[in-house]
């Protein structure tokens, strides 16, 4: 049953969510917006990119080493921690860990139930997807709904004809930016491997750009915090993108204030914010994107 009490709750209709949410499901409802699907969304079965490297780097590291890593790791200098991983490990035993950290055994039905990614392919069933994840999530979750993408392509792989008709949203598309855990060879997480994927004059960061830029997009499961996602919106210009994201605070402590205008003033992005640490939230705005795209909300709701 459709739970709509979170429209009304003094935690979320503020900061104008209500109406933000409205305009957004209208556009989703006449196919204007594309999803771009980062790490949160696979969080609940991965875990964080801090946890994700710990793993991988468990019993690997002799103790000054692995001391060195963790201080990356707890500075969030994720891609420094990965290179030096893959540094102390060799390239064969850093690419089976990361088979392992990331595989797709840990995938299963009863986990995909529990996760808000499971509302995506009824509401993006024949949109571009685009994703920084390269865990098979998303391609289970759209498979299980029988939503099945046309192609999954990794970026790097990307031809120009590809790029053309994902500029148009036209193809229902999983286009991977980092690549997919199913050939570890090719997966962006080492400093070295990041810097090279998002050199800006190569052809791939060229046709992506174009995809960015010739769509509406909705962010989620992105921080979109001073990173490398940002600096690209910034490459392709911004405005007409939409974003749920969690509260870094109290709406009136300056944190938030601060984040507030990065997101409203120097990237042009129209935000649902939701409290700090309540995720669930994220699934009720699903829930009514869905219900709205099927015609199923009541008309004092839409």
């Amino acid at each position: 049953m459709l739970n709509l009490s979170f429209l009304k709750d003094s935690k979320f209709n503020r900061l104008g969510n209500v109406d933000t949410l409205k305009v957004l499901s209208a556009h989703i409802k006449n196919k204007r917006v594309n999803p771009f699907v980062g790490a949160g969304m696979s969080i609940e079965i991965y875990g964080s990119w801090g946890s994700a490297l710990e793993r991988i780097k468990e019993g690997h590291l002799s103790v000054q080493e692995d001391k060195g890593v963790q201080k990356l790791i707890d500075g969030f200098y994720y891609e420094d921690a990965a290179e030096m991983i893959s540094d102390k490990l060799g390239v064969t035993s850093y690419r089976d860990q990361l088979v392992a950290a990331f595989g797709t055994s840990l995938i299963t039905d009863e986990s995909l139930r529990r996760m808000t990614v499971k509302h995506l392919p009824r509401i993006f069933r024949e949109s571009l997807v685009v994703t920084t994840n390269f865990d098979k999530v998303l391609e289970r979750t759209f498979q299980k709904e029988n939503y099945t993408f046309e192609e999954k392509v990794v970026l790097q792989h990307l031809t120009e004809w590809q790029a053309v008709h994902a500029r148009r949203g036209s193809e229902h598309y999983l286009i991977k930016i980092h690549g997919c855990v199913s050939a570890p060879d090719e997966v962006v997480m080492t400093k070295t491997s990041y810097d090279e994927l998002y050199d800006k004059d190569s052809k791939h960061m060229v046709r992506l750009r174009s995809i960015l830029g010739g769509n509406m997009l909705l962010f989620l499961g992105c921080s979109l915090k001073e990173d490398r996602t940002v600096n690209l919106l910034r490459e392709v210009g911004l405005g007409d993108h939409y974003a749920i994201l969690e509260m870094n605070g109290e709406v009136e402590e300056s944190a938030f204030q601060q984040r507030r205008r990065l997101m409203s003033d120097d990237l042009k992005m129209h935000c649902i914010w939701y409290p700090k640490g309540k995720h669930h939230y994220v699934a009720d705005i699903l829930k009514y994107i869905d219900a709205y795209v099927a015609d199923k909300l009541p008309e004092e709701n839409k």
